[in-house]
């Protein structure tokens, strides 16, 4: 029973947040300030990309570099063989290039439920 007022207590605080957002046609967030506590991780985030592309231009240069320097009469599994670590730092730059997306969504998430929290509260004491 309890669930069931808190989670309807929950619908009217968003519909009456959606309602008064709609009213002044501009969200409310804008009066709200962060404390600013994941400036480490989005600097992180940041790392992580810079670097992902860093390497992935690195280690494409180097495959093209390997495959033009190779004679025409080489074998394909050598070909192949002289490719692996070029694509293995492709491959590596690709997760780094994740990583630092899903680091910057989580960093993301975390400030837009700070903001819903901050809002939430506010609407609760004007109660």
């Amino acid at each position: 029973m309890a669930e069931n007022d808190s989670a309807r207590n929950l619908l009217d605080n968003l519909s009456g947040l959606m309602s008064s957002i709609e009213a002044n046609n501009k969200p409310q967030t804008a009066n709200i300030k962060l404390r600013g506590g994941y400036g480490f991780a989005r600097f992180i985030s940041t790392v992580l990309t810079v670097l992902g592309g860093v390497v992935f231009l690195v280690t494409a240069g180097l495959l093209i570099m390997t495959m033009v320097q190779l004679p025409t009469t080489t074998s394909i599994p050598l070909r192949i063989i002289a490719a692996t670590p070029s694509l293995g730092g492709l491959f590596s730059s690709l997760v780094l290039l994740a990583l630092g997306s899903i680091t910057k969504a989580a960093v993301d998430t975390a400030e837009y439920n700070a903001q819903l929290l901050q809002l939430t509260k506010k609407r609760m004491e004007r109660r």
